[in-house]
């Protein structure tokens, strides 16, 4: 194995959902995952926070298609106010089946004991034996995902990116952890012949858009009133 090897998994599941903050109100999805979706999904199989994983890109092997779903959604989530659900109508994508290239970097708050030839061998038993931490998912935890590790990076033969080109735009791309103020940025998003190039955290830095967002629920709103 070399020092810093590529880690490529398949990911398929029935349906995704990847909100994004310029497609509505969280009830629309964006075609691709975001750089932070795909972490999620790398981070079931491996998740320490000593160590980073840096997905390069993301393959499509089948053009996903458009899917309204009817939901039920809590209106208000305030300790002083009745629980109040409401139905919406959300789109989801339809038929997943994506392939994920990644590398593991160590983090700004690993020791010097914390090597990669560690973290390498932690992957290789854990995606070996297909052990998760948690169930992994397109999103909300309903669209559960099945990760398949790809030894060696070879797929079946035959299998070739889809023909899909869609650009996004500037959407959300990750928070930034190892900043004290966890800023989070955006970065373009496009889809071409089938394939999604994530730039790095690096560039992202230099040439994303930082923001700042706001905690959800306040402390104030989280509490149960006698």
């Amino acid at each position: 194995m070399t020092s810093e090897p590529e880690w490529v998994f398949r990911a398929t599941g029935q349906c995704a959902h990847w909100a994004g903050i310029n497609f509505g109100p969280e009830r629309m999805t964006q075609r691709a995952p975001s750089r932070s979706a795909v972490v999620g999904l790398l981070r079931s199989v491996f998740g320490k926070y000593e160590y980073r994983w840096e997905p390069s890109r993301v393959i499509f092997l089948r053009v996903p298609s458009m899917m309204p779903i009817m939901t039920n959604d809590m209106q208000s989530f305030d300790g002083g106010s009745p629980l109040v659900s409401t139905q919406r109508i959300r789109t989801f994508l339809y038929g997943i089946d994506i392939v994920i290239h990644a590398k593991i970097t160590r983090a700004t708050c690993a020791g010097p004991e914390d090597n990669l030839l560690k973290a390498h061998n932690m992957i290789e038993s854990r995606a070996r034996r297909g052990h998760r931490s948690y169930t992994p998912s397109f999103g909300p935890r309903e669209c559960m995902a099945h990760l398949e590790w790809i030894e060696n990076g070879q797929l079946l033969p035959g299998l070739a990116p889809a023909r899909i080109n869609e650009n996004l735009g500037n959407v959300f791309y990750d928070f930034d952890i190892d900043d004290p103020e966890r800023p989070a940025y955006l970065a373009p998003l496009e889809i071409k012949n089938g394939v999604v190039e994530y730039p790095s955290f690096d560039e992202v830095r230099k040439f994303g858009i930082r923001y700042n967002l706001p905690r959800v629920w306040p402390a104030e709103a989280m509490r149960v009133s006698p």
